[in-house]
């Protein structure tokens, strides 16, 4: 077995450095320390996890009392060691009232610290004994005779050890459990009130019984507020005192099944959560999938919209290639006659010739149609700009926290990416405002949502041609709401019917021909508004005239909608 599968966890409640010392020990070992010099933070720590052994620094009754309820209370078999520099019979005392295994002398040796360490970890690992079919009880009773008719009662029925010694029965109860202990309450060597709040430390699972003669009734309510389970009044009759332990037995036991039941549902509540995470990451595994899905069909229309503008630059720089030429000729011939001319010699026939010749050069055709071609050809390349940019920024994932981004340059690379979707059916109107201030948002998902949504918008668009009167229409528009950005994607397309329209964001669902959709364009778009962006989308939808998609997106961050969909 690995280090790492038996890690002991220890809490240190000391003042520096002995605390750091103990951790500095330990820690080389692989276990987990959790070092405090104040004791409100032991508490706080031990109720809040689970620790295998304690090391406390003698400091009083009452604190430790709390702190070993509170680890116990968590771990029935954690050990408690006490740390002391002085005042040993002290000590002594203190560690029988808490139930404390070992005391260690300062200054440490780091060896005693391992061993107690060593001997935590294999009280966990031991295999837990069998419950008793019937419980084990304690009599503990200063006066011989009364302790001596307790265990005559209650012999019949139970597993019974009595002693007249309180300081004794703690010992008894630190070695072996007890599930019903029954003290008198008025006791020379130590009150009964005590004894309970020390075996409350020792062994939280233990049922106190109170037995009272002379002692005052308020007295007997006083220890049940200090963790009493039941107190009876002198004389006793064997059949209360027997009933009275079957009582305290019977709640022993239904806490225990209690404590089965919540270490079962601690298990079932872990196994939920790593199987969330492990949605979760599907999720993402998914909505990447998704993303890469989307590229994919997109990837031949780009190139299409890609290959258009090429071919137009190519032409043109043929053309331009195939006039120079004729320009360069003419100009050497310009050039050779001009030098004749400075040269003195006059050719008018040759200069007629030239002047012929560009003529039919139609250099004015020419020089028009070059600054033209060049034109289209920045046109074309600025355009080739467009489209990469705005499919890298649309691949592009992204940083994990939000960046202030301009919804509009979101808008506008989507419909530059998704053109190939909606340029035979359906003309696009942008209306956005340009005052729109910068929008907190992650532009990865953000790029995705709309984009699912514009070519949905272009799928209903082609369905309902048939049945439409008119051209296709895909209406985009921005607006500024208060603490809200809104965008609406509407279309003239075949509408949403009503019985379906609530399941439109459910993940698979789809209303298109199997192979033609996979049912997760709108539920990626869903995910990436709501959940991502605590945002809404909402749909309006006419069937036969058309739909629009209502986006609303905070322009601060907040949680995620309270419709937000599992």
């Amino acid at each position: 077995m690995s280090a790492a599968q038996v890690q002991a966890r220890v809490l240190v409640l000391d003042a520096p450095p002995i605390g750091e010392a103990i951790a500095a020990s330990l820690e080389a070992g692989h276990h987990l320390v959790t070092v405090t010099s104040s004791e409100e933070a032991a508490i706080a720590a031990a109720r809040a996890g689970r620790f295998d052994l304690l090391f406390l620094e003698c400091s009083g009754l009452e604190l430790g009392r709390e702190l070993a309820e509170a680890i116990r209370g968590r771990n029935p078999t954690a050990k408690l060691v006490l740390l002391c520099g002085h005042d040993l019979e002290k000590v002594e005392e203190l560690a029988l009232h808490l139930g404390a295994a070992e005391i260690l002398r300062k200054p440490l040796v780091p060896t005693e610290i391992r061993r107690a360490v060593a001997q935590a970890l294999a009280a966990r690992t031991a295999a837990p004994s069998a419950p008793p079919s019937s419980p084990r009880v304690l009599v503990v009773d200063d006066d011989q005779l009364v302790l001596d008719s307790v265990k005559d009662c209650l012999e019949l029925a139970f597993a019974v050890v009595g002693t007249t010694s309180p300081r004794e029965a703690l010992r008894l109860i630190l070695e072996r459990p007890f599930e019903v202990i029954v003290t008198d309450l008025m006791m020379e060597e130590l009150p009964g009130i005590e004894l309970i709040r020390s075996v409350r430390c020792i062994r939280p699972r233990t049922k106190a019984i109170v037995v009272t003669g002379y002692g005052s009734k308020q007295a007997a309510i006083s220890a049940v507020r200090q963790g009493a389970y039941d107190f009876l009044e002198k004389p006793l009759t064997p059949a209360v005192l027997t009933q009275a332990v079957r009582r305290a037995w019977g709640q022993h036991q239904a806490e225990l099944e209690n404590e089965v039941l919540v270490a079962e549902l601690r298990a079932s509540n872990e196994r939920l959560k790593q199987e969330s995470e492990e949605r979760k990451r599907l999720e993402l595994d998914l909505l990447q999938a998704q993303k890469l899905k989307s590229i994919g069909q997109l990837a031949a229309g780009i190139a299409h919209e890609i290959n258009t503008p090429v071919q137009f630059i190519a032409d043109n720089t043929r053309f331009l290639k195939d006039a120079m030429p004729t320009v360069f000729g003419l100009l050497d011939r310009q050039r050779a006659a001009l030098e004749a001319a400075l040269a003195g010699g006059q050719d008018a026939e040759r200069l007629g010739a030239i002047l012929a010749a560009g003529r039919d050069a139609k250099l004015d055709f020419l020089a028009s149609e070059a600054t033209a071609a060049i034109d289209e050809s920045l046109e074309g390349l600025g355009r080739l700009a467009g489209i990469v940019r705005a499919l890298r920024d649309f691949s592009h994932p992204g940083a994990g926290a939000k960046i202030h981004f301009n919804l509009n340059d979101v808008v506008r690379n989507m419909v530059l990416v998704g053109r190939s979707e909606w340029k035979y059916v359906a003309e696009i109107e942008l209306d956005l405002d340009e005052n729109l201030p910068l929008l907190p948002c992650l532009p990865g998902p953000l790029s995705q949502a709309i984009l699912n949504i514009i070519v949905n918008a272009a799928h209903a668009v082609s369905e309902g041609a048939d049945r439409r009167i008119g051209a296709g229409l895909i209406r985009i528009t921005t607006r500024a709401c208060g603490q809200l950005l809104e965008l609406k994607v509407s279309d003239n397309g075949t509408g949403i019917p009503e019985a379906i329209r609530d399941r439109i964001f459910d993940p698979y669902f789809t209303t298109k021909p199997l192979g033609k959709g996979s049912g997760q364009g709108l539920a990626i778009a869903y995910a990436a508004v709501v959940n991502q962006h605590g945002g809404t989308i909402e749909v309006e939808s006419t069937v036969g005239a058309g739909t629009t998609f209502i986006i609303k997106l905070p322009l601060c961050e907040r949680r995620g909608s309270d419709h937000e969909r599992t």
